[in-house]
């Protein structure tokens, strides 16, 4: 979606199906940040880096299936699938003039999706989100989680007895360990 002047877009599509994955299948590896970023980031990099070829050389007609095909191939081929990255290659590669700001701001777009998900997803005991984590995101999981189980308190307890405090305790504790 974009403004009037055409800049600074953030494709609503694959961010929607991302966080259709994150919500209805949490446990699957194709909606676990892991995969997810490192999939969109492949996309985003082959859009930029074949959207620098002229148009006379590579039409975009080409581009469109050049960009996708590659990302979903090499995505599956190192083991990072991610289903929406093909729909943001795809998307990107349709563009006649990519901005590496357009895909900061989507990149950054799905880091927000992932601890969006991951805070409300965590709220729910029988439920996590991500399953399993490669890199940071465990413990970003754990900082976003506290967060917002710390504001979700503060709000519903305000002024609230040292009781609550100590239910608190307890229930973060065991939430963490």
């Amino acid at each position: 979606m974009s403004n009037n002047d055409n800049r600074n877009k953030i494709l609503l599509g694959p961010l929607g199906a991302f966080v259709t994955l994150q919500f209805n299948l949490t446990t699957a590896p194709a909606c676990q940040p892991y995969n997810a970023i490192i999939s969109q980031f492949l996309a985003v990099i082959l859009a930029l880096a074949f959207s620098q070829i002229q148009e006379e050389i590579l039409p975009i007609w080409l581009r469109t299936s050049i960009v996708p095909s590659l990302t979903i191939g090499l995505s599956a081929m190192f083991g990072f699938t991610h289903p929406p990255a093909g729909a943001s290659a795809l998307a990107f590669a349709q563009e006649r003039k990519l901005m590496v700001a357009d895909c900061c701001y989507f990149l950054f777009a799905n880091f927000i999706t992932i601890f969006g998900a991951a805070g409300i997803i965590n709220m729910d005991d029988s439920k996590q989100y991500p399953i399993y984590c490669k890199s940071i995101f465990c413990l970003l999981d754990v900082f976003i989680y506290r967060l917002i189980f710390i504001q979700t308190y503060i709000l519903m307890h305000k002024g609230g007895s040292m009781d609550y405090m100590i239910d608190f305790q307890r229930v973060l504790g065991e939430r963490i360990n």
